[in-house]
């Protein structure tokens, strides 16, 4: 018997063999890899100033392949509440532990730049400092992020705004003179930032039927006590962060400046909707209350 077991065992592994080769299991188990679960997941993106956030959102970010994991502590909105918050000097460390697939920035964060793409992490910079500026990073970003259609029609939106805006406010009197101030450089109230032409802030204020004061050649730039005293300006539009703040603004003007036209003539407006300091895609809406709010108070 014990000649036969060889040959019997053999038998029977062919006979199983050719059974289970021709019978597939009703249960196939899927081949797998590692990163099977991970190719369709979200890419992650920082933008690292409020604009450039705010510019994602307006392109639909949450319906596209990247994801938004971090922004600028001073982006004010809800939708921030719960992303990472990164300043843009000494974030590195930071920066590199989320793995970002793209990271967007200001054009003046140029050492990061250098850093991030020394290590081969995608950047994108871009200033908002005109409405041409504007334009073109919600272009460059919705290539980016495969949001082209969604970029243009955005655009096209943004210039019907402001043109409806301007053909409104065209038919009131034209108020000439006004100095933008965007805010105080000293607890004194001794030096000013200003802006003018061609920053986008000039360009929504002259959107609303006035002539903006050139204080200077530079978009936006310093002014001291006394060149502002020297420029006399009719009337004064200064940017304030909050209620409280526009009260201490209007109240420090009054007193350290009452000789000025602006103010002597009660023509210091202050203005404190926070909205306007960001530039990017909802400019015309800030600038359709901006008008608005100048108009009713410009009496």
């Amino acid at each position: 018997m014990a000649r036969y077991a060889i040959p019997i065992i053999l038998v029977v592994w062919l006979c199983a063999y050719l059974y289970y080769s021709n019978h597939q299991p009703a249960y196939i188990i899927p081949e797998t890899s590692p990163d099977a679960s991970s190719m369709h997941a979200p890419k992650p993106i920082i933008a690292l100033t409020p604009s450039l956030t705010e510019t994602l959102w307006a392109l639909d970010i949450e319906h596209s392949d990247y994801k938004l994991v971090a922004t600028s502590p001073f982006t004010n909105d809800a939708r921030a509440d719960s992303l990472i918050r990164l300043q843009s000097a000494g974030s590195l460390e930071q920066i590199v532990a989320l793995k970002p697939a793209l990271v967007l920035l200001h054009p003046a964060d140029s050492r990061l730049k250098e850093q991030l793409e020394a290590m081969h992490i995608p950047t994108l910079s871009h200033a908002m400092d005109t409405i041409e500026d504007i334009e073109s990073a919600i272009i460059n970003i919705g290539k980016q992020i495969n949001k082209r259609t969604q970029a243009h029609e955005l655009l096209e939106q943004i210039h019907s705004d402001l043109k409806a805006n301007a053909i409104h406010y065209r038919k009131t009197e034209t108020h000439p003179g006004i100095l933008i101030i965007v805010d105080r450089l000293d607890a004194r109230m001794l030096q000013f930032y200003t802006a003018q032409s061609p920053a986008y802030l000039a360009d929504l204020v002259r959107g609303c039927g006035y002539e903006v004061i050139q204080a200077s050649q530079n978009p936006w730039a310093r002014v001291s006590a006394e060149q502002l005293i020297e420029l006399n300006p009719t009337s004064i539009l200064f940017l304030a962060h909050d209620s409280d703040d526009a009260q201490q603004i209007a109240s420090e003007m009054r007193k350290l400046y009452p000789t000025l036209h602006a103010v002597a003539h009660d023509k210091l407006f202050v203005y404190d909707d926070s909205d306007l300091s960001v530039p990017g895609p909802d400019i015309a809406h800030s600038q359709s209350k901006l008008c608005a709010w100048l108009h009713k108070n410009d009496t």
